[in-house]
């Protein structure tokens, strides 16, 4: 047989560069992104920035041992209230207590986090001058904080 048919005709090689206009395109791309996400993230921070203050607030509440389980329970509602008075309408939040109150709380939630038990003895115990337990208003108080952390605005 002919060997010229048996042998590949490879073509010269070509220099490779980063100085060609696809990658420096790449390059401007990967970095705006890079930028937009940094932005998302601190506009993000900047809007959560009440949900911070509330949560700190409410576990310096819970950890308190100088304050009565009435004042307890009077700074977490009174918390609570302005987490909401900071992101809903002032007519809408103003007038709810009771019933009402847990409703709103919870339609606000993807899932539900006040049980209706835990509530109605936070209530009795705010609004009656019931007795408090230190266990009601501890868990309460773990419920607020999740509201706080996953409601929807």
């Amino acid at each position: 047989m002919d060997d010229t048919l048996n042998t590949l005709i490879e073509p010269e090689n070509i220099p490779f560069s980063f100085d060609t206009i696809g990658w420096i395109v790449s390059l401007y791309l990967i970095f705006a992104l890079i930028i937009s996400f940094l932005i998302y993230k601190l506009v993000q921070y900047h809007r959560n920035k009440y949900r911070r203050i509330a949560i700190n607030r409410l576990l310096d509440i819970k950890n308190s041992t100088t304050l009565s389980m009435a004042q307890k329970a009077n700074l977490t509602n009174n918390t609570l209230k302005q987490v909401c008075l900071h992101k809903f309408p002032r007519k809408e939040i103003a007038s709810l207590d009771d019933i009402e109150w847990f409703g709103f709380l919870n339609f606000h939630m993807r899932k539900p986090c006040f049980d209706m038990l835990t509530f109605e003895s936070f209530q009795k115990g705010l609004y009656k001058n019931s007795q408090l337990k230190p266990e009601i208003i501890n868990c309460f108080i773990a419920q607020s904080i999740t509201w706080i952390d996953k409601h929807v605005v």
